[in-house]
């Protein structure tokens, strides 16, 4: 069981390693975050009570705004692609933006960097709000969990009853203008 508590831990530290450098001066805030989360993990009998205890102790929001802060330590794909620009080369310092080096042409990366750590925080937010859902479904039985999601519409016979009281104000309107 401690194995499975790991895991559940494991599985959002994972994304910290594999996605980020995270800097020496943010490691002790990693490091206590993740401790925080180990102690939520032993006091939870299965991984749903875990996530909902995560978001309830407002460790799932602290979690994303950490990897939102470490969109500049974002890393760069092991493999170089074929077709890469060689390092050192007047390209290179285009594409990086060492004006002095590529003639003052400026840099593609500085506005690429922009829209990657705009689209790296939107994806954390979207993962935040889809585990959050997960986590809801999983703890609260499904006609719960469509209500809060679909709200009344997800009751058996609101939608008809309401479409029924629809027709009723249409036939007494047309009465009323028969008359």
């Amino acid at each position: 069981m401690e194995n499975e508590k790991e895991r559940w831990v494991a599985t959002r530290t994972d994304i910290l390693s594999t996605y980020y450098d995270v800097p020496p001066t943010e490691q002790p805030r990693v490091d206590a975050l993740v401790e925080r989360m180990r102690q939520v993990a032993a006091a939870c009998p299965d991984q749903g009570t875990f996530e909902m205890q995560l978001m309830q102790h407002g460790l799932s929001n602290e979690f994303n705004a950490l990897m939102a802060s470490l969109v500049p330590y974002y890393k760069q794909s092991p493999q170089q692609p074929a077709g890469a620009v060689p390092a050192g080369s007047a390209d290179e310092a285009y594409i990086y933006g060492n004006p002095a080096d590529a003639g003052g042409a400026g840099s593609v990366l500085s506005d690429v960097g922009d829209m990657v750590k705009d689209e790296v925080v939107s994806d954390v937010k979207h993962m935040g709000r889809r585990a959050a859902r997960g986590a809801v479904r999983s703890v609260l039985g499904d006609q719960v969990s469509d209500l809060l999601f679909y709200g009344t519409d997800a009751i058996p016979g609101v939608p008809e009853a309401r479409m029924g009281r629809s027709l009723w104000r249409r036939m007494k309107d047309s009465l009323k203008k028969d008359k």
